[in-house]
């Protein structure tokens, strides 16, 4: 009974010591995703007519913060309101002088369109 348990013992050892180790032999894995033409660049006009959900890519300016992460964003055809959380700054600094480029998604509902970015960086 003894040599039993302790065979069973070392055999439960060694199966966890090869799953905990089964993630740490080096090969780091990517997530994937498409790789293809960008989409291209819209104005404000047509992002106030798109769908709900759809894709948008915008240039402009962010002329000021509303508050609670919304801010009012600007081209030459108007402007909009878009919420760009925290997290998605990723460590840019702009001011209302700045040219950016924002991708995201049209937010729509029955009373306002907004935007909500996924990315923001400075125009190059």
């Amino acid at each position: 009974m003894n040599k039993i348990l302790s065979v069973s013992a070392f055999a439960i050892v060694l199966a966890l010591s090869n799953v905990s180790f089964a993630g740490f032999n080096g090969d780091v894995q990517q997530a994937g995703g498409f790789v293809g033409p960008e989409p291209s660049v819209n104005t404000v006009a047509e992002a106030l007519k798109m769908s709900d959900d759809m894709a948008v890519v915008l240039e402009g300016k962010i002329e000021k913060s509303l508050g609670n992460e919304e801010y009012m964003f600007s081209d030459s055809t108007g402007s909009i309101k878009v919420e760009i959380d925290d997290d998605n700054w990723r460590g840019v600094t702009v001011t209302p002088e700045d040219k950016v480029v924002i991708r995201g998604e049209v937010e729509k509902d029955m009373f306002k369109t907004e935007i909500e970015v996924d990315k923001i960086e400075l125009k190059k």
